[in-house]
């Protein structure tokens, strides 16, 4: 997430790429969940993570979920929503 983090304040990630899959639900990357200032826009104020290793950038801004799960076909998720 740091890297996102840099890349982002020179620029380079600053196109909002999150789907609207619901009305206020939003599906997207590393890159939108940094974006403050369009979560913000947006009235996104919970912003769950499933990743390893990130830490929430904007603890004072959003309230954050986070599942510690790797970005791989064969991981299963579901144990956390029971």
């Amino acid at each position: 997430m740091f890297v996102y983090r840099q890349l982002y304040q020179i620029g380079l990630l600053r196109r909002w790429n999150a789907s609207e899959i619901l009305p206020g639900l939003y599906l997207g990357g590393a890159s939108d969940a940094i974006n403050l200032s369009e979560l913000q826009r947006r009235n996104i104020s919970r912003v769950l993570t499933i990743a390893t290793g990130c830490l929430p950038p904007y603890p004072q801004h959003l309230k954050y979920h986070y599942i510690d799960a790797q970005d791989r076909p064969d991981q299963s998720i579901e144990h956390y929503f029971k």
